[in-house]
């Protein structure tokens, strides 16, 4: 009886925990990309990009649990943008304005997370998805996540090879390697992607 009921405190509730935030964050993921298509399916690709990257720079099961959550939740700061700013005109068509209020979203999702106290620890992470990880201003204690620092990196490559196609999205890896991204992770990236850009160039 004894055994049952430590599996059931230490390892069923735990799993049947992490099962249910995962869903929970999914479903918003989803919520997110029917307010706004053109970001349908991103997210899911995001994660799984990211999951591979992080194992690649061995990522302790905690780290990767916490970068799913946080790829998940990530854009759940869009939701704070006009219906119409996204879905009906292209960017090259916003305002200052608009693109300030785009550029905040992290912070709002941010914001969001901070409301719940069992997600709260996936702010900071949110919060620099699309950069500033490795400004010197940045708060230390959140500059310093690797899981931020991964989510970044990803969105910057996938942004670029959906825009631009894979050659450039690895000239901008090189390029800004050590400024905007993490060195020693842009190094596994271009390493997990070398035989994707070979199949690419020869077909």
């Amino acid at each position: 009886m004894t055994a049952l009921l430590a599996f059931a405190v230490f390892v069923q509730y735990p799993r049947e925990r992490e099962r249910r935030v995962t869903e929970s964050l999914k479903t918003l993921a989803s919520a997110v990309e029917l307010r706004f298509p053109r970001y349908r399916g991103g997210t899911e690709t995001c994660v799984q990009w990211s999951l591979e990257l992080g194992r690649h720079a061995g990522l302790s099961r905690k780290q990767l649990k916490r970068l799913e959550w946080a790829a998940w939740a990530q854009d759940l700061g869009l939701c704070s943008i006009p219906y119409g700013q996204l879905n009906e005109r292209p960017i090259e068509t916003w305002s200052k304005l608009e693109h300030t209020v785009y550029r905040e979203h992290p912070e709002s999702g941010a914001a969001m997370l901070e409301l719940v106290p069992m997600l709260r620890e996936l702010a900071p992470i949110v919060r620099h998805h699309h950069g500033h990880a490795l400004d010197d201003e940045a708060d230390p204690r959140e500059s310093s996540s690797i899981e931020s620092r991964i989510l970044c990196l990803v969105n910057g490559y996938l942004w670029h090879r959906q825009e631009l196609g894979e050659g450039i999205a690895r000239d901008h890896l090189i390029e800004q390697k050590g400024r905007l991204y993490d060195a020693s992770l842009v190094n596994v990236l271009l390493e997990m992607t070398h035989g994707k850009s070979t199949d690419a160039q020869s077909n």
